[in-house]
């Protein structure tokens, strides 16, 4: 309300931090988040773990609109996020050898379905509800070759 610039928050992921910021302010944003680690998690301890933080991560970093993170394109600007394009033509190449003429089905293989589905569905929510069919035929095989 009274001009003052308000930090933005850092959402981390394990080890992952994704943020956004007009580019006069992004070099200020980079080290405040480096800060935060550093009170977070202390200083290094190399004879103990590894460094907080990935130099070589740190080093390749391109500041970009534009992101993958946790296996999602991410785009700040158009506030959106998608599955990169490889992901995508990787589901569709395994969903074509499930088809409604298809009787039988390898549990690791349907389990392996079942996860780059879920790995999808991370861009469209509404979309997990689509696939319970394989999902229950998956627990059901599974319940099966326990007995």
């Amino acid at each position: 309300e009274d001009g003052t610039f308000l930090t933005p928050p850092f959402v981390m992921y394990v080890d992952d931090l994704l943020m956004a910021h007009i580019k006069k302010l992004i070099r200020r944003c980079l080290a405040a988040s480096i800060e935060a680690l550093y009170r977070t998690m202390g200083p290094d301890q190399p004879e103990i773990r590894r460094s907080n933080l990935s130099m070589e991560k740190y080093y390749e970093l391109v500041w970009s609109p534009i992101q993958t993170q946790l296996g999602l394109e991410v785009n700040t600007r158009d506030m959106a996020v998608y599955l990169p394009k490889a992901k995508l033509d990787n589901l569709l190449s395994i969903m074509k050898h499930w088809h409604q003429h298809r009787k039988t089905f390898v549990i690791k293989e349907a389990s392996s379905l079942l996860g780059k589905l879920n790995h999808a569905v991370e861009v469209a929510p509404w979309a997990r509800f689509l696939f319970c069919a394989i999902r229950s035929s998956l627990l059901k095989a599974m319940r099966k070759t326990r007995k």
